[in-house]
């Protein structure tokens, strides 16, 4: 059965070894999201079937230190490097991902969530297709170039970059606010 939870320190070895990281990076991704979260700058999500950790996503809040622009201009909070692994793929773990980070944002008090895809990368068909069917929409800030930095087996580290969009969704809030449709 699919569930999805904070994460929580005995949950980060098990995300470490269920997705690991390609090439030689210096750190663990989830180790390292784990202490951001620990310092309140992100909220690091993970998707399970029973005690097998299937998905992760995080939350990133406006003032943490590597919040985009486009996130800032918002005001919003900001979703990142949603994954979930192929056994999981079409059961609704991304959804419940996407569910329990806009749960989570609007208690918060954001009313907005925001988040960059690329625009034509087929690996990311189909979550451009979910991002659409869970509301979210172009914020209107056109195409721009952003990526990530990967470490090869000897431990350099390079670049990826290609052109993005970044879509939002309005929120309802905890306060019992109208909620806008977009």
């Amino acid at each position: 059965m699919l569930s999805v939870r904070v994460v929580a320190a005995p949950d980060v070895a098990k995300l470490v070894a269920a997705f690991p990281e390609d090439g030689a990076a210096p750190t663990s991704r989830h180790a390292d999201r784990f202490e951001r979260q620990q310092r309140g700058e992100i909220t690091a999500l993970a998707a399970w079937d029973d005690q097998t950790p299937v998905g992760y996503l995080f939350l990133r809040w406006p003032g943490a230190v590597d919040a985009t622009a486009q996130c800032r201009s918002l005001g919003c909070a900001e979703l990142a490097d949603l994954t979930v692994a192929a056994l999981a793929r079409r059961r609704g773990a991304g959804r419940m991902l996407l569910d329990t980070a806009e749960a989570l944002a609007a208690e918060r008090g954001y009313d907005r969530l925001g988040l960059e895809v690329t625009v034509d990368n087929p690996f990311n068909d189909a979550a451009r297709a979910l991002y659409r069917r869970q509301g979210y929409r172009d914020a209107g800030f056109g195409v721009f170039t952003s990526g990530y930095t990967y470490w090869d087996a000897a431990g350099r580290p390079h670049r990826d970059e290609e052109p993005h969009c970044y879509l939002a969704k309005r929120l309802c809030t905890a306060g019992g606010k109208q909620c806008e449709r977009e």
